[in-house]
């Protein structure tokens, strides 16, 4: 699951940010109606933020809904995927820096 989301990087929209912040640019990402429904309409669909290092020292984030059932990201490949998003960042916030601990990767529930 994390390759396959990692993978994603390539093709998603992606926002540049001074700082994440866990509940204004992860939490309320995953608030919205539409991503809800999908979340709650199949329950083989999982919110997932995925966090990496980019080779120029920034902070890469990934939050998706992810298919376990399919083992993909839903929706299409392409930026305009509405369940889909990354983010660039200097830094991330405190509470996101909990949030994540030694992790790469969480499940928001």
């Amino acid at each position: 699951m994390f390759d396959s989301i990692i993978r994603a990087w390539r093709w998603i929209k992606k926002i540049v940010l001074t700082i994440i912040r866990f509940v204004d640019n992860i939490v309320s990402w995953f608030e919205n109606p539409n991503r809800l429904r999908e979340l709650q309409e199949d329950m083989d669909n999982i919110a997932v933020a995925v966090k990496e290092k980019l080779e120029n020292g920034d902070c890469g984030l990934i939050k998706c809904l992810f298919n376990t059932r399919e083992g993909e990201i839903v929706g299409r490949e392409e930026s305009s995927n509405p369940y889909a998003e990354g983010m660039i960042s200097d830094s991330l916030d405190e509470e996101t820096k909990r949030v994540f601990g030694n992790k790469d990767m969480i499940v928001l529930e």
